[in-house]
């Protein structure tokens, strides 16, 4: 029998990402939306079984956590398998600074101060952040890949499907599914009014 409090997990082996710094003129860097994923792991055995499955050239990362290794894959789908919710997925308002975050709220308690949320529903200072677990198909080992968003329309599309697989996986089943890299654009307003294309 497990503890009953000992929250359960399986380890991580890397993150799935959906772009990258770039370099600007001024010498500075920032970021850009990819067409196909991004894999990163401290493991470089990992990411070589990767590039061999998805294409992509392995190469060193200098990730802030300290040396890992990338490929930026071929390919905008990944068979996966989604492990139960409770393990796996979850979703907050966050503020972000230097120091860290800030803010973590779910829309009425902000959970570092386990106060009221502090942000007006209408014009929130903080983003939505979606943070999915995965085990990928066709890599070997008992692992998870973790993919953050910061998408709007991933943030409603992920949740609803990972309460369908999750309905599943209470009965004991572990459903595959396709992981799929879609580029949207919606025109919203602006912070001056004018039309804004987000993408």
């Amino acid at each position: 029998m497990p503890i009953i409090d000992l929250q359960r997990g399986i380890a991580e082996a890397g993150r799935i990402r959906i772009g990258q710094q770039v370099p600007t003129s001024n010498g500075r860097t920032r970021p850009e939306k990819l067409a196909t994923f991004r894999l990163t792991s401290p493991d470089r055995r990992r990411i070589e079984e990767a590039a061999g499955l998805f294409g992509g050239t392995v190469a060193p990362w200098a990730a802030p956590a300290g040396p890992q290794w990338e490929v930026v894959t071929k390919v905008a789908e990944i068979e996966v398998i989604v492990p139960p919710s409770a393990m796996t997925f979850s979703q907050h308002y966050e503020l972000w600074s230097a120091g860290g975050c800030q803010r973590r709220c779910d829309g009425q308690t902000e959970h570092l101060s386990e106060q009221p949320c502090l942000c007006a529903p209408d014009n929130r200072e903080c983003d939505i952040h979606t943070r999915l677990s995965l085990m990928i198909r066709d890599l070997p080992g008992l692992a998870l890949w973790r993919l953050d968003t910061q998408g709007w329309f991933a943030a409603r599309e992920l949740a609803g499907a990972v309460e369908i697989m999750s309905l599943a996986a209470g009965r004991g089943v572990l459903l595959p599914a396709r992981l799929l890299l879609e580029q949207r654009s919606v025109k919203r307003p602006g912070k001056d009014g004018k039309p804004q294309t987000l993408r």
